[in-house]
């Protein structure tokens, strides 16, 4: 068959029609008990269809909203145009991610989103004005103590001061506040976040603070730490 001029204008049609098709569909459905699985390393590329959470598997979580930027108030049409466009950012970057209720002050809508990077999550926050977003590394552990070899490192990132009274932070100008390697179950009324009807929080400023024990990214062979390996648990 002959490709003319005419033939590859319909093809390349054809083609940003399926790409677009495929980026429509980064939105994705996850239990609370997949979102457990994830956090304890269980999921393993391609156990699910279509919502693999991409070909290495879960190395990285984000967790933020458009909504109520610096804090201040929006109304509900505007929050809902906020959510929406983050959705197409994330779906032109090709990111998985699951939206998720909750309540901070008022109720809020938020993304958990697959895989992104920290500068990822931070230009997120910056583009939406957001005063913190969440991010979260998988980590190994190395302890002599009974706690589990793999967990998620979840930090607390400012992108911009809270309110309005101060100004904004520079472009790469951000801090993390607090770190925490445990999601629990909540059953309060504000300050949490909700998954397939469970209420859950991150107790960043809670008693509990993070085990000062030694960690490596669960994916850097090459670590410093690879030399204690043996003197611990299997991992």
């Amino acid at each position: 068959m002959k490709l003319t001029l005419g033939k590859l204008r319909n093809l390349v049609k054809q083609v940003v029609k399926e790409n677009r098709m495929v980026i429509a569909e980064e939105e994705i459905g996850m239990t609370f008990q997949e979102f457990k699985k994830i956090l304890s390393g269980d999921v393993k590329p391609g156990t699910k269809p279509g919502t693999d959470m991409h070909r290495g598997g879960v190395q990285r979580l984000g967790i933020m909203t458009a909504e109520n930027p610096r804090g201040i108030d929006t109304d509900d049409q505007m929050n809902v145009e906020l959510m929406k466009d983050f959705g197409k950012i994330l779906d032109d970057k090709g990111l998985q991610y699951v939206s998720i209720g909750g309540k901070y002050g008022n109720p809020e809508n938020s993304y958990i989103i697959i895989n992104p990077t920290m500068l990822d999550m931070v230009e997120f926050g910056k583009m939406y004005g957001q005063a913190v977003v969440i991010f979260a590394q998988k980590m190994r552990r190395y302890t002599d103590e009974p706690a589990p070899s793999i967990h998620f490192r979840f930090d607390y990132v400012q992108t911009e001061p809270d309110g309005l009274e101060d100004p904004k932070f520079g472009p790469q100008e951000y801090y993390v506040e607090k770190s925490q390697d445990k999601v629990v179950l909540t059953d309060d009324d504000d300050n949490y976040s909700e998954l397939d009807g469970t209420k859950f929080t991150i107790p960043f400023f809670g008693d509990d603070e993070m085990p000062k024990e030694r960690f490596a990214t669960a994916t850097d062979p090459e670590s410093e730490l690879a030399g204690l390996k043996g003197k611990y648990d299997p991992v």
